[in-house]
């Protein structure tokens, strides 16, 4: 063999050589992403702790699993605060009803949350502070009953905003459908969200991918209810429900914070606030961005509200987020206009 094909056969075993080499890396790659979204699904689960007993609230968390299981119609016949799927948000008290579906719900929602910490985590790379965002997100969310849905919805709010293939726009819409019913909560600020979505599309003409997002989350929303065992004609008495209790929540359940966790409070919210606007200062002539950011302030909204409403364990839900979202806002500011 002369030197010429000596050489040419050393080149391509070279080529070859690194194209196993980065075929191995990939794989290795998505076997980590694999393993980290199990990893992270079990540990936001929550299995239920604690049996119905006769205090207030063991009594009105059971009661969601019992009204679904049952068949009652929400709205028509029930107006709790909670939707037909409450029982998957607040079946860590166990009545008797619905175990083994709150279970499978669990299981799906958490996998849901779990894909959404690891996209926002992998589109923040070649950051060190993902890292720290990562950590305080860990430590703070799975303890508290509505943060997991809230930042679900945070985070799928922020995807919906990347240019990411349609099928997965649509499947995030549709998980909006779904978290919907779980809570009056969410069943005003899904659809916000997502309409924060839709304008910051419409300013950029995407019409199509629009059309699939409000058309996903309409379709879910609509089949998930029914799915559920109600009347379609029950949906529009629900949602007119939910707004007569959170618009009598104040006057009726509302408690004053003592003034050393009020100022902290305000503190924690007018520094976070003014790092919001901030961010939006030096990213004023981008809509994508912008309408994320509005996302952020208006989700630290929604937390002020729901911690300080009535100030008593519910303090922990301002402070939670804030923990977690102070990194977060800082890192999408950075890597705004980083491909994903």
């Amino acid at each position: 063999m002369s030197p010429a094909d000596n050489a040419d056969a050393g080149l391509r075993h070279y080529w070859a050589r690194l194209g196993q080499s980065a075929a191995t890396r990939k794989l290795a790659s998505r076997v980590a992403i694999g393993l980290s979204w199990v990893v992270l699904t079990l540990y936001f689960f929550l299995p239920a702790h604690s049996v119905l007993d006769g205090w207030l609230d063991p009594s009105n968390y059971a009661s969601y699993a019992y009204f679904t299981a049952h068949g009652f119609h929400y709205g028509p016949e029930v107006v709790p605060m909670a939707g037909p799927f409450g029982f998957v948000l607040y079946g860590f008290v166990y009545g008797g009803e619905l175990f083994g579906a709150r279970i499978v719900g669990q299981l799906v929602f958490n996998g849901a949350l779990a894909a959404l910490t690891v996209w926002f985590f992998l589109r923040l790379r070649g950051s060190g502070w993902r890292w720290v965002w990562l950590v305080m997100h860990l430590a703070f969310t799975p303890f508290v009953e509505d943060l997991p849905m809230n930042w679900a919805l945070l985070l799928g709010g922020l995807l919906l905003l990347q240019p990411v293939p349609v099928v997965t726009a649509a499947a995030t819409a549709a998980l909006f459908g779904w978290l919907s019913l779980f809570k009056g909560t969410h069943l005003v600020l899904a659809p916000i969200t997502l309409a924060v979505v839709l304008a910051s599309h419409a300013l950029r003409r995407d019409w199509p991918r629009a059309g699939v997002i409000a058309g996903a989350y309409a379709l879910s929303l609509i089949l998930c209810w029914l799915a559920a065992g109600q009347p379609l004609g029950g949906l529009p008495v629900f949602i007119d429900g939910v707004r007569q209790l959170a618009s009598g929540y104040t006057a009726a359940m509302s408690l004053p914070a003592p003034w050393d966790i009020l100022i902290r409070g305000i503190i924690t919210f007018v520094l976070l606030a003014a790092g919001l606007v901030w961010v939006a200062w030096h990213h004023r002539r981008n809509p994508a961005a912008l309408a994320g950011l509005a996302l952020f302030a208006g989700f630290l909204f929604v937390q002020w509200k729901h911690g300080f409403v009535r100030a008593d364990g519910h303090i922990h839900i301002f402070f939670h987020y804030a923990a977690a979202a102070v990194v977060a806002g800082h890192l999408f500011g950075r890597h705004l206009h980083h491909p994903p």
